[in-house]
């Protein structure tokens, strides 16, 4: 036999020894631990709350969603397409998000905003052209 079938093989049973030891950890640990939320610096924090966590897969944050429902003609008619990433300013946490809802006629309309959060309150409201996204 030659040496490049017995390294070959070699290697296929490392790559599957490999791949049972991860299985193994995965089913006795569970998955690994991601970090998808970036961690906020504590100064930031004491200056303006806990970083926004967006729900519903990235389309809203709650603080903007309670203060937009709060604002509509018909509440229940709001959905979210979309909203940005959170960043931080001078002011406060900054998110973009646009919506659709029911206006006065019944009909569909779709708007949207910049929205800047502080301890859990939007305080700020500006228009989509206020920013880039």
């Amino acid at each position: 036999m030659d040496s490049k079938g017995i390294n070959g093989r070699r290697i296929v049973r490392w790559v599957f020894i490999g791949c049972a030891v991860m299985l193994a950890r995965y089913i006795i640990d569970g998955p690994m631990p991601t970090s998808t939320t970036p961690q906020t610096p504590h100064h930031l924090i004491e200056q303006f709350g806990e970083r926004p966590h967006s729900s519903d897969w990235g389309k809203a944050y709650q603080e903007v969603r309670d203060y937009i429902e709060l604002r509509a003609k018909d509440p229940d008619s709001i959905q979210f397409e979309r909203c940005t990433e959170v960043r931080q300013t001078k002011q406060g946490w900054l998110v973009g998000c646009v919506f659709r809802g029911n206006n006065s006629f019944g009909g569909k309309t779709l708007d949207g905003g910049w929205y800047t959060i502080r301890y859990g309150q939007v305080v700020r409201e500006e228009p989509l052209s206020a920013h880039k996204i």
